[in-house]
């Protein structure tokens, strides 16, 4: 089945469709503007999957605007003016990109990988048709497009083959590729709303397998303090914990342990709803049947790598039921029992602590997972022998790993190896790993550069100076890059010597600038009841400079890095390791 890549550029008096026919290994452009053609087009490729960003909140409606003879500006213009209402009901086959991982731009997809930063010359609401030369402005920036989605379809297409791959095992047709997870799992699981369910209270009670002896938590569980807003604050295996509606958090500040035990409790909500009827009241006694089947299906799968896909059809159901309990828009909703599973989880979690007590200093306790340090290493068998028991009593299974070169800053930043591998958590360290593919892991969500990340790591880790980690990285111009974005600012400006200047985009790549070169910052605009305010990015370094082409080729890499304060970089590092290693 052929794959079209498809874009609109609509104007008042023309419109552009753009695709890129993919046909095995063969890619051809199409462009046309001419509506007759469009239509052609269409019907040429009624039984090929149509991919966009964004398509389905805007492209579908234009192609299907030009199918029923209605003004594709005006629909564009309804949409943009968040006026549009109706869905789009001509016969394809239709998959968004964007929905993928949420949502993001185009743009910034092309910012993330290095490319161009590529925007339209030309005024969509010009109030004539477009000359020549503006025509074919447009379709060099409508090319830039189809080629940035087809390397997002690329870059995500897991999640592609993973959809085709639900459609397939349950028998699903293909309007599952336009359906939230949530949706999937609701049709596999025959889950109906219940009007009302929020008003049907369940009260907490004490299972027979549960062995709490602390009656502050006994009371925090039974009054429904949880409710309250209220967090429970206990000290467990030398570590200070916090208990509330959300589940249970502790961890030291700033600690480094050279090696200690990681207790991971596997599919920790799916075995509480599970195991103690906690699954949404909007499943019947068949549906909880059927996710009780797949869940232990996918656990004899996990030891099979050749069904990793197999798996991970099932992972998406199986996690979509506890992640929807709370959200009155699907089918899963029963917000008082997604309360009780996690805190029924905190519980039982409070109840191996209390045995492990004495035995271990607890380094962190995060809802389905605790790491600690024994106290002596030679009795990691009376260790073990208390979590089998727990194992055996509640129902629950713990995977036991031996993790070491251990780096806490707080609850949500840390590091660790495991079986050879660096694991990272935070907003601190988690792009250490997201050169490799910067769509998948959207970097557009960090607050600074990868290499401030990869330089905290490689230090704590390895030993590796900051000094080394950039220097090492030069040639790499995506690990540098910093990421203005005006959000829900009206505009981005830049000041410099010579200003300050309203600026045309709104996502913007930046370097830091070396003050021999120069002074620049970005500041973001609102403009409000005739009130203009303004205020510095924040995250950004105090001195900077956009560079929104390609950073990709050695050219550009040389000529950068003549500017680029990398001096910053290695400071910035070195502020941020004092986040995580112990004082003196």
């Amino acid at each position: 089945m052929n794959i079209i890549i498809f874009d609109f550029e609509v104007f008042k008096f023309d419109t552009l469709l753009g695709a890129l026919i993919v046909n095995d290994d063969t890619i051809q452009l199409y462009q046309t503007w001419d509506i007759d053609k469009i239509k052609q087009f269409y019907n040429q490729n009624k039984n090929a999957i149509w991919v966009g960003h964004n398509n389905i909140g805007y492209d579908n409606h234009i192609l299907e605007a030009i199918i029923e003879d209605n003004d594709p500006y005006i629909v564009s213009q309804s949409i943009i003016n968040t006026e549009f209402k109706k869905r789009s009901s001509i016969p394809r086959i239709t998959y968004d990109t964007m929905k993928s991982r949420g949502f993001y731009s185009l743009k910034i997809t092309e910012l993330a990988v290095g490319k161009n930063i590529s925007t339209s010359e030309i005024d969509f609401g010009i109030d004539r048709p477009l000359t020549a030369e503006e025509k074919i402005k447009t379709e060099k920036y409508n090319q830039d497009d189809l080629n940035q989605t087809y390397d997002n379809f690329k870059a995500l297409y897991y999640d592609f083959e993973l959809r085709i791959n639900l459609m397939q095992e349950f028998n699903l047709d293909w309007r599952a590729l336009t359906m939230t997870e949530t949706q999937i799992a609701a049709y596999v699981l025959k889950a109906k709303k219940i009007k009302g369910i929020e008003n049907q209270i369940i009260k907490p009670k004490i299972y027979d397998t549960l062995q709490v002896k602390n009656q502050q938590v006994i009371d925090f569980y039974l009054n429904e303090d949880f409710k309250k807003g209220i967090k429970l604050e206990q000290t467990f295996c030398g570590c200070k914990h916090y208990l509330a509606a959300g589940g249970i958090h502790g961890a030291l500040k700033k600690v480094y342990v050279d090696k200690a035990l990681y207790f991971d409790v596997s599919g920790y909500y799916n075995l509480v709803m599970l195991n103690y009827d906690l699954l949404p009241r909007t499943m019947n006694e068949e549906s909880k049947e059927i996710y009780k089947g797949m869940y232990f299906n996918q656990l004899k799968l996990k030891k099979i790598p050749e069904k990793k896909k197999k798996r991970a059809m099932y992972k998406v159901v199986l996690l979509a039921v506890f992640g929807s309990m709370m959200n009155e828009y699907t089918d899963f909703y029963d917000p008082n029992k997604g309360q009780l599973v996690t805190v029924t989880g905190e519980l039982f979690l409070v109840d191996l602590l209390e045995k492990l007590e004495g035995k271990v200093n607890v380094i962190q306790s995060n809802t389905d997972g605790i790491i600690a340090e024994p106290k002596d290493w030679n009795n990691v068998d009376e260790i073990i022998g208390i979590i089998r028991e727990w194992e055996a009593r509640t129902g629950f299974t713990i995977e036991i790993d031996e993790i070491s070169n251990i780096w806490q800053r707080d609850v949500n930043n840390y590091c660790y190896i495991k079986n050879g591998k660096v694991n990272v958590k935070g907003e601190a360290l988690s792009a250490y790993n997201q050169l490799d593919n910067p769509i998948v892991e959207q970097i557009w969500s960090l607050k600074e550069s990868q290499i401030i990340s990869k330089g905290i790591v490689d230090y704590l880790i390895y030993g590796i100076t900051p000094e080394k980690t950039v220097e090492m990285y030069k040639n790499n111009l995506l690990a540098f890059q910093f990421i203005a974005k005006k959000n829900s600012f009206d505009y981005l400006s830049f000041e410099d010597e010579s200003g300050e200047r309203r600026l045309n985009y709104g996502i913007n790549r930046v370097f830091p600038l070396n003050k021999l070169f120069g002074s620049g910052a970005i500041y973001k605009n609102k403009v409000r009841d005739g009130k203009h305010t303004k205020s510095k990015i924040a995250g950004l370094p105090a001195n900077v400079f956009i560079y929104n082409d390609d950073i990709r080729s050695q050219s550009v890499v040389s000529e950068l890095n003549e500017i680029i304060d990398f001096e910053y970089y290695v400071n910035r590092i070195w502020e941020r390791l004092g986040e995580f290693v112990p004082d003196e």
